[in-house]
C-alpha cells in the first residue's frame, strides 16, 4: 500500500515505529506490534530499495492522523532519508526473520553454527529483530551459555558488523570488568599508559547493569561522545583517548545488543566476552 506520510516529530530513542489509521490498518491487515518494511518513492514513483523494517502502532482517531496518511516516528524518517527527496511511501506485512529460527534454537539448547550467528548479527546490526526477540537472544544465551566456538563465532561477527579501523600494529588497550567498583581503573591506567608513549585509543560502555559505567563516570571530568572524524583527530593529534564506544559506527551489532540489556539489567558471560573483545577489534587493537 501506498501512503502520504506525515514526520510526527516523536522519538522512540531507536526502535523505528509506523503510525496507521485503523482503517489503513485493517486494510493491509496489520495490528499493533506487527512487523512491516517501508519504501521510500521518488517523485518519479521509483521505489527505494532495500527499505527498513519497523513496529506498527494504530491510531483510532482520524482526527489524528487521517486516513491514506503514515505517521512517521523521527527514526523512521531520518533513515529513509526523506527530507525533501520522497512524496509517498509504501509499507508491506514483513515475516519474521529465518535469524529467529536460530534464537529459539539458543534458547532450547542447542548450539548454533557459524552461518547462525552470522544471521542473527546481520539482523540485529539492520534491525530486522524486534527488540523482544533481540532479548529472547541474550536470555538464551544467559540461561543456556555457550561452547568457545560459539563465543569465538560471536565475537568475529560482531567486530565485523561494522567498520574495523587500523592505526598500525602498536596499539594497545586495557580491560577491567567495569561499574561502580571497577570503572576508575581505566581513568588511571589509560593516562600512564599514554604517558609512557603508547598508542592507547580506549572505548568504553555506558552502564549495563550498574548505575554507572566507565564512560559515565568519565564524562564528569570530560565529553566522551564524538563523531568518527572527531575520534580520529583526538587519536591522531593526542595518540590517546577515553572514548564512549556507542558513538561510533564501531562493532554496531554490539551497541543493538547493549541496549536491550541495559533495560533487562542482565549481561551473558558469553556475550560479555564478545562484546569486550569486538570492540578491540574493531578499534584496531592489536595489544592487550
Amino acid at each position: 500500500m501506498q501512503f502520504s506520510f506525515k514526520k510526527l516529530g516523536i522519538s522512540s530513542g531507536a526502535k523505528r515505529i509506523v503510525v496507521l489509521d485503523d482503517e489503513d490498518a485493517f486494510e493491509l491487515g496489520a495490528k499493533p506490534g506487527d512487523r512491516v518494511r517501508v519504501f521510500a518513492h521518488t517523485t518519479q514513483g521509483k521505489k527505494i530499495d532495500p527499505g527498513k523494517i519497523a513496529i506498527v502502532d494504530i491510531a483510532t482517531n482520524n482526527e489524528t492522523l487521517p486516513c491514506g496518511t503514515i505517521g512517521l516516528y523521527d527514526e523512521v524518517y531520518n533513515q529513509l532519508q526523506l527530507a525533501n527527496k520522497f512524496n509517498k511511501i509504501s509499507i508491506f506485512l514483513s515475516s519474521k526473520p529465518t535469524s529467529f529460527i536460530a534464537i529459539k534454537d539458543k534458547i532450547r539448547g542447542h548450539e548454533l553454527s557459524s552461518q547462525q550467528i552470522q544471521e542473527i548479527v546481520n539482523d540485529c546490526t539492520n534491525e530486522r529483530l524486534l527488540d523482544i526477540e533481540k532479548a529472547a537472544f541474550i536470555i538464551g544465551l544467559e540461561v543456556r551459555g555457550a561452547t568457545d566456538h560459539e563465543i569465538v563465532d560471536l565475537t568475529n561477527a560482531m567486530a565485523n558488523s561494522g567498520e574495523i579501523l587500523d592505526f598500525g600494529d602498536e596499539v594497545y588497550d586495557k580491560h577491567s570488568t567495569g561499574g561502580v567498583p571497577g570503572n576508575k581503573v581505566t581513568l588511571i591506567i589509560v593516562p600512564i599508559i599514554a604517558a609512557a608513549g603508547l598508542f592507547i585509543p580506549k572505548t568504553s560502555t555506558r552502564a549495563i547493569t550498574s548505575p554507572s559505567g566507565t564512560a559515565d563516570s568519565f564524562e564528569v571530568l570530560a565529553p566522551v561522545a564524538f563523531s568518527k572524524s572527531k575520534v580520529l583527530e583526538i587519536l591522531k593529534t593526542e595518540k590517546a583517548g577515553i572514548l564512549w564506544g556507542g558513538a561510533l559506527d564501531s562493532a554496531p551489532a554490539d551497541n543493538a545488543l547493549i541496549r536491550i540489556e541495559k533495560p533487562l539489567t542482565m549481561d551473558p558471560f558469553p556475550l560479555m566476552i564478545a562484546s569486550i573483545i569486538c570492540k578491540k577489534m574493531a578499534m584496531g587493537v592489536k595489544k592487550l
